[in-house]
């Protein structure tokens, strides 16, 4: 009896020792297949492709751009009220009978004016009424004067806003002017949110394909482990016990799988909709086991918040707003004044009323002069509008205000999480090695008897786990370089 299970013993030795001799090879080409699965691919896809082709399909950011469109129009609208008034008519009109008539009897009229006498009329024959310059006075008929029926008139009629050109067209144009700027700030600041989102899209994506490789790993390896396992169970040197045991780890292995490729799957789908593309056949283009540049590149947590501060778009888009207000505070100031226009006119009409007596006959006048007005309602008015732009301006210094510590808060999160992503990264690749040294010592354990399959399977866990942990240290790397890049503004240029 003792015999047999020293047999017994050196069988299970044997097949324990074909099975830990097997799986070292197997693990030492588990960090392979995590890096097959997240090795770029000519052609593939990256994450700056992701954040281009997400601004260039967003109908949120061609929204924003058709704002600015607008008020570019609304700008060319305002300056189109500042032309002179330039107003050209052709009238034509028929009037009723209205002759004039200028009493009975008849009018007395001399040449010369002075005093009348009375002498030898011209020729010598008889006496005449003479005026001061020895012409006789004569007199005539009252007769009716008719008045043209039919009247026509050429018009042109010109008004220049004086007083606007003075004080308001420039008011008005800064007002628009700064109101395009706070809409085109606002559309960037809308393109940097879409960039970031398809970014942390793209990496969470990059995630869970990893998570795919390391549990299609542990299947593969459980699989392995479980048919050895029943080897060992014909031959005696297993327990039923040990079997079901590791087919309970299959199991798990395989649901971890399907759960891993469902979310891939899932991931892939909202990035393509991020990107408004209907298919979602990707191949990964990025290598995220590229190191990145140290965070120190771009100076001190204090230097990054400032120029968030100063350049992220969402504060230009407030100073813009701010200025515009004051410029529009500025221009309604003008309405308190008197209005100041000159007036010009000319008129070429048949008959004209400025010409006596009327007659069917074309003639043309003409007239230039300023005009001066004042509205007690306009005044009253302008006061009231001036005081809602103000608090307008104020409202948007103040969100100014609220914004600028939120970016100092925002920026010093992203700041934190990469630090702590380069310090996880580094404690990752450490606890790696610690992990492949752990299971190197169970395997020899194992072969002295001293390590059982328990430890075995435990040590693997945590391989596996280690792995899963450099390469979650390394895409949160990027994930907080991305946030921190796109909370300070920082530019194009400098990104790689």
């Amino acid at each position: 009896m003792q015999l047999l299970r020293r047999a017994l013993g050196c069988i299970l030795l044997l097949a324990m020792e074909q099975l830990v001799t097997a799986q070292p090879a197997a693990n030492r080409g588990y960090d392979d297949q995590v890096m097959a699965a997240l090795t770029a691919r000519p052609g593939g896809l990256t994450a700056e492709a992701a954040a281009s082709r997400a601004r260039n399909n967003n109908p949120s950011l061609q929204a924003r751009q058709l704002d600015v469109a607008l008020s570019k129009a609304n700008l060319h609208q305002v300056l189109m009220g500042y032309l002179p008034q330039i107003v050209p008519a052709a009238v034509v009109t028929r009037t009723s009978s209205n002759d004039f008539a200028f009493g009975s009897g008849v009018t007395v009229g001399a040449i010369n004016s002075g005093p009348l006498s009375v002498g030898t009329c011209p020729g010598g024959v008889g006496d005449c009424v003479l005026d001061a310059g020895g012409q006789p006075v004569a007199a005539v008929a009252s007769d009716v004067a008719p008045t043209p029926r039919n009247n026509y008139k050429l018009e042109l009629n010109v008004a220049v806003p004086i007083s606007d050109y003075v004080l308001g067209l420039s008011a008005a144009r800064n007002a628009a002017k700064n109101d395009i700027a706070a809409r085109q700030h606002s559309a960037d600041a809308e393109t940097r949110r879409i960039e970031l989102e398809a970014k942390v899209a793209y990496y969470q994506w990059v995630r869970v394909i990893a998570q795919v490789a390391v549990a299609e790993r542990a299947l593969a390896s459980n699989k392995a482990r479980l048919r050895d396992a029943r080897r060992g169970f014909r031959g005696g040197a297993l327990a039923a016990v040990d079997v079901k045991q590791i087919q309970s780890l299959v199991a798990s292995a395989n649901v971890a799988v399907q759960q891993a490729k469902s979310f891939e799957l899932l991931a892939r789908q909202n990035l393509a909709i991020m990107m408004g593309e209907s298919s979602a056949d990707y191949q990964l283009g990025e290598n995220i086991f590229a190191d990145l540049e140290p965070l120190s590149r771009y100076g001190s947590l204090a230097d990054l918040i400032a120029h968030g501060q100063k350049h992220r778009s969402e504060i230009r888009s407030l100073i813009a707003t701010s200025s515009a207000a004051k410029a529009a505070h500025k221009g309604a100031g003008t309405q308190l004044w008197p209005r100041i226009d000159g007036v010009a006119n000319v008129t070429h009409a048949n008959p004209n009323q400025l010409f006596f007596p009327l007659e069917d006959a074309w003639n043309t006048s003409w007239y230039v002069g300023v005009s001066v007005s004042w509205s007690l309602d306009r005044f009253f008015q302008a006061r009231a509008q001036r005081a809602i732009i103000d608090t307008s301006r104020r409202i948007a210094d103040t969100h100014r205000q609220v914004l600028e510590r939120g970016i100092a808060m925002e920026v010093s999160a992203a700041w934190n999480a990469w630090q702590r992503a380069a310090t996880s990264l580094e404690e990752s690749r450490a606890a790696l090695a610690a992990a492949e040294a752990v299971y190197d010592q169970r395997v020899a354990l194992f072969r002295g008897g001293e390590a059982t399959t328990s430890e075995i399977i435990e040590a693997e866990v945590q391989w596996h786990n280690a792995t899963m942990l450099l390469v979650n240290a390394r895409i949160d790397s990027r994930i907080a370089r991305a946030r921190l890049l796109s909370a300070t503004a920082w530019p194009t240029e400098n990104k790689q």
